[in-house]
């Protein structure tokens, strides 16, 4: 197989922004350390040739967001760490259209290729208020990708790639569907809901962050294959990309290849044909993010 792009690598740097900006570490010991770039580049496989980081600061300011961006953009004009790119943070939702362009000028960069504001964990409704349709559209505009990132707010997205058909979404994690011990697909709601977000052609998926949402038991790729393959099957080889969602997956696997492998030997990957693992692992994502 051709060398891979990472679409989904969370960096920190606890020493400059200082802990509150980490909140969300917190959560679970596991994750509860500072996860640099150089710790990046001792534990990622060496077949991954590019990486596009994705936000994951707990900032609620502009100021800490636009930071942000411009440390992982000038990281990956230095050829650094594998980076090729930043999916960054912005007051999305949070500020009306205007004050967005302005923002998203302040971090204006060739090397921004994606703006993701996260619906999961806001208000019922949050993602189809006027700021966040409006936002999208301007992001779109500007020749950026938007991230969703829901748990339970499947509605809220095929609501966006309806009112925004001009901007290009991607679906981070397959939408985190309920994954249980039972086997197969058992959650029925996320499932009907992904293929009617599957219907509009401006939408893509993430195939990553899927072993966090095992829940009640430890995973395994039995358990999570039928999720992969529906999503897969629904929107297509042409539609997905694969992402570590490193350093996020430690909840769940603390080795960096344990994900990407369990991936590729998975029955439906392995007897997809090359042809289709190339999209999957590397052409779809530098496609869509423009890499």
């Amino acid at each position: 197989m051709d060398s891979v792009v990472d679409t989904h690598v969370h960096l920190s740097d606890r020493e400059k922004w200082q802990l509150p900006a980490y909140s969300w570490h917190k959560e679970d010991p596991k994750i509860d350390h500072d996860f640099t770039p150089a710790v990046f580049d001792s534990e990622v496989c060496k077949t991954v040739e590019k990486v596009l980081f994705c936000e994951c600061m707990t900032a609620e300011s502009e100021e800490l967001m636009a930071e942000e961006a411009k440390w992982v953009c000038n990281m990956a004009s230095a050829n650094s760490h594998k980076l090729v790119g930043a999916i960054a943070s912005a007051p999305l939702g949070f500020v009306e259209v205007d004050q967005l362009r302005k923002y998203l000028d302040t971090i204006k960069h060739p090397n921004l290729k994606g703006i993701r504001q996260l619906i999961q964990g806001k208000e019922p409704g949050f993602g189809t208020t006027a700021k966040y349709i409006d936002g999208c559209k301007a992001i779109g505009e500007a020749n950026l990708v938007v991230d969703f990132c829901v748990k339970g707010q499947l509605d809220d997205c095929i609501a966006l790639a309806e009112k925004c058909p001009d901007t290009t979404f991607v679906l981070d994690h397959i939408g985190k569907p309920n994954i249980t011990a039972e086997g197969g697909v058992t959650d029925k709601d996320w499932e009907a809901k992904i293929a009617v977000l599957s219907k509009f052609k401006n939408v893509n998926v993430k195939i990553s962050g899927i072993i966090t949402e095992v829940k009640g038991t430890t995973w395994t790729p039995a358990l999570i294959e039928p999720y992969i393959k529906y999503v897969i099957t629904t929107f297509s080889w042409d539609r997905v990309m694969y992402g570590s969602d490193w350093y996020a997956s430690k909840l769940a696997s603390d080795n960096y290849s344990v994900w990407i492998n369990t991936l590729k030997d998975l029955p439906f990957i392995k007897e997809a044909g090359e042809e289709n693992q190339r999209k999957l692992f590397k052409l779809n994502a530098e496609r869509v993010y423009k890499l």
